[in-house]
């Protein structure tokens, strides 16, 4: 048997040299002179096996060899296939010391990797890598598919590597010697560690903003962002490590799922940050869409295979990041000031989408930047989001304090005039509106006043009764309107001698007059009384009816004391009503203190 094998050994590795007219050069691989890594990329050979049926022995046979075809390229990429993929390649090891060699394939969600190893002594052993098998099944604990390669002394091994998956079919092998791989390692995680943790910070940070300010769009944002963690941990093989090590299968579906939440957060969160059912409402519609779409799409995650759930949702992923692109760039052109840095976020989020699939596609090269171009972009993506909610909060902020300002000097404006006009309002209700003296009823109020703060006080307060004499026969003799023209150039003669603030002249009723005198003793009470009425005679207003003076003249009475809390006002008012009645039996024209 092992003759067998080695005969078929030394066949196959010269069918391969002419079939795939390659030198020995690239053929086999030397380990000793490649350095600290390699990427197979002109090292090794692919056969698709579109019926996934064919077997080591079907593939190894010498009359297989020809349908091998060389990789140019670091990447093999198929999409989502059916098929399984078979690789092939020589190496050897001559410095025997070194023997910790490692082969990877970095893209984690690979379902099975079978890594047969053929030694040239016939010998066979077989590896099972992927993310179908529990993570503790795998040779070497780390989130990439590795595979060690032994070797005996400088012994020439064939490697035949079978490989099937749902998701993705991406094949990217390089060999590493184990100490340059986990150096390379420690570092890779440790920048892994720190874009976790970024997005984490805004998780917590943004999730602190929504309590604080109860805005919906924080709760939002914390939720894609927290989507688009838990996807990049599935992506870059972190949850299986970490999350579900023992639940492969719950691993797979949470990659369409995570990817599907992400694209519902997104949309949403584009809807209220920039207020599309506002100012873009068909967008606002489109982006409804999106969100239905994401919907089907978590339902395909929990009900459909892998393939057709990952399919369908990187579809929707590429509209969705289009569709967001344009609503973000259009309210942008529209003058909305919240669209500036949300465009700018997607803008970055889609040059390292971009410069990915470019890598994967092998139109740039492969390097640590280019494969985590998605990953960086994301962070800076939810890094510049927010500064946008931040900024959006801060353009709002200024908005309601310009409002605010502006309401304020409104209500301000508004208040004065509804001041006024309440003022003006009093002044109307509390006036007579022939004399414009106070009215009755400003009068009762105002000697109520009056009243109290003098017993307080304990000041003399005085109160002055007037009468026209003869003025019914005024009226009778002259008509109403000449009575009317006579009281108001009464009031106003009134009016010009009383000057303290505090003196109140009003229209008791008809032809009469009351004037409260704060502070006021009743020797000052009648001087400015007589004043009063020596300045109306002065008027030389002709009254023809008055049988005793053929001119207007007043009767006044004169009441004044320092009130008590046991009397009340209407006393002082009877008081100077008794006092004018007795001026008016004693000939009228004169004034009259109380009775003592």
């Amino acid at each position: 048997m092992g003759i067998r094998r080695i005969i078929i050994f030394v066949l196959l590795f010269v069918v391969l040299q002419v079939g795939a007219q390659e030198n020995a050069d690239n053929s086999l691989i030397e380990l000793s002179s490649i350095g600290p890594s390699l990427s197979l990329a002109g090292h090794y050979y692919f056969f698709e096996d579109e019926t996934g049926q064919l077997t080591l022995d079907d593939v190894s046979s010498p009359a297989f060899a020809e349908q091998f075809q060389l990789a140019r390229t670091p990447n093999l990429n198929f999409g989502f296939t059916d098929s399984a993929i078979w690789l092939m390649f020589q190496a050897s090891n001559s410095v025997p010391h070194i023997s910790d060699w490692l082969l990877e394939f970095a893209y984690p969600l690979l379902d099975r990797i079978e890594v047969h190893t053929l030694t040239p002594d016939g010998q066979q052993q077989m590896l099972i890598l992927g993310d179908t098998l529990p993570f503790r099944a795998r040779p070497l604990p780390h989130r990439t598919l590795l595979a060690p390669l032994s070797f005996k002394g400088e012994q020439v091994n064939r490697y035949f590597i079978r490989i099937s998956t749902e998701s993705s079919m991406q094949i990217r092998p390089t060999i590493y010697s184990g100490i340059h791989f986990f150096q390379q390692s420690n570092l890779s995680e440790f920048i892994y560690g720190a874009f976790y943790g970024v997005l984490l910070l805004m998780v917590l940070y943004n999730a602190f903003l929504y309590f604080a300010m109860r805005d919906t769009t924080y709760l939002v944002y914390v939720f894609a962002v927290f989507s688009a963690t838990l996807f990049f941990m599935v992506l870059h093989g972190h949850a299986h490590q970490y999350l579900w090590p023992d639940e492969p299968a719950w691993a797979n579906t949470l990659s369409p799922l995570s990817s599907s939440l992400w694209l519902i957060g997104t949309a949403i969160f584009t809807k209220l940050f920039l207020e599309t059912r506002r100012y873009v409402p068909r967008l606002s519609r489109m982006l409804d869409g999106l969100i239905v779409i994401g919907g089907i799409a978590i339902l395909l995650a929990l009900t459909a295979r892998y393939s057709v759930a990952m399919q369908f949702t990187s579809a929707a992923a590429l509209i969705n990041g289009l569709a967001i692109l344009v609503t973000g760039l259009i309210c942008w052109l529209r003058g909305n000031k919240y669209a500036r840095l949300f465009t700018i976020a997607w803008v970055v989020y889609g040059t390292g989408m971009a410069l990915l699939a470019l890598s994967r596609l092998g139109y740039i090269p492969d390097n640590f930047f280019t494969l985590n171009a998605a990953a960086f972009g994301l962070a800076f993506e939810i890094i510049l989001l927010s500064m946008a909610l931040s900024d959006k909060y801060r353009i709002l902020t200024e908005q309601l304090e310009v409002h605010a300002r502006e309401l304020e000097q409104r209500v301000a404006a508004r208040t004065a005039e509804l001041e006024l006009a309440n003022k003006t309002l009093r002044q109307l209700s509390n006036r007579d509106q022939l004399t414009h003296l106070a009215n009755r009823r400003r009068f009762d109020d105002y000697l109520a006043q009056e009243w109290q703060r003098h017993v307080r006080n304990r000041q003399p307060l005085a109160l002055l009764l007037l009468d026209v004499d003869f003025f019914k026969a005024y009226n009778d003799h002259y008509g109403h309107q000449a009575g009317d023209g006579c009281l108001h150039v009464i009031a106003a003669t009134i009016s010009r001698i009383l000057q303290r603030p505090t003196d109140l002249a009003a229209r008791y009723g008809g032809e009469e007059f009351a004037l409260i005198l704060p502070e006021t003793s009743l020797g000052g009470a009648v001087s400015v009384a007589e004043k009063v009425r020596a300045e109306i005679q002065a008027l030389d207003i002709v009254h023809a009816a008055s049988s005793a003076f053929k001119r207007v003249t007043i009767s006044v009475g004169v009441a004044a004391w320092v009130p008590s809390a046991e009397q009340l006002p209407a006393l002082l008012i009877k008081s100077a009503d008794e006092a004018l009645y007795k001026a008016k039996r004693s000939g009228r024209n004169r004034v009259v203190p109380p009775p003592r």
